[in-house]
């Protein structure tokens, strides 16, 4: 039985004031606002930033690109992205991406069911409003995303 929910408005033009591994990142939608159905994410990606491979067991993902450019990798495949790319992860499919470019990219991320708000929960800090950029990623940061990515069904691909 779905709850009730209330219509949310988030904007995408308020910058992030989040960060995991040097990503600035923004809930526009929450899972707990869409009876978990969904979320929507805004991510901010400096110049050469980019997350590990990894494969997510329980969620699909769904990355629209609105501005700058990646490179994402999709179980072997390297793809470049340019602003209006869209592209559909499906669990299980192993992916990663990185900004490339000499400026930063931003991309709005649909994650389905919406769960996945908590696992950056478990490693994330705040990106000071007094600065360009994210913080940068630290080795704290990456043993608490190991820790804690089997309980998200999470498999970070390291070596």
């Amino acid at each position: 039985m779905h709850e009730q929910v209330t219509p949310t408005i988030g904007n995408t033009n308020e910058r992030p004031n989040e960060s995991i591994l040097g990503i600035g990142y923004s809930l526009l939608v929450r899972a707990e606002e869409t009876d978990g159905n969904y979320e929507l994410m805004k991510f901010v990606v400096p110049a050469g930033a980019g997350p590990p491979p990894h494969v997510h067991q329980r969620e699909d993902e769904c990355f629209l690109l609105v501005d700058g450019e990646l490179e994402v990798w999709i179980g072997g495949t390297t793809v470049p992205a340019k602003v209006g790319t869209c592209i559909h992860l499906p669990r299980g499919v192993a992916h990663a991406f990185r900004n490339v470019s000499d400026r930063q990219a931003t991309f709005l991320c649909w994650v389905t069911p919406g769960n996945l708000a908590g696992f950056f929960d478990a490693f994330k800090t705040t990106w000071p409003t007094d600065t360009e950029s994210p913080p940068s990623v630290n080795e704290s940061s990456i043993a608490k995303m190991l820790a804690v990515a089997p309980d998200f069904g999470i498999d970070i691909m390291t070596g």
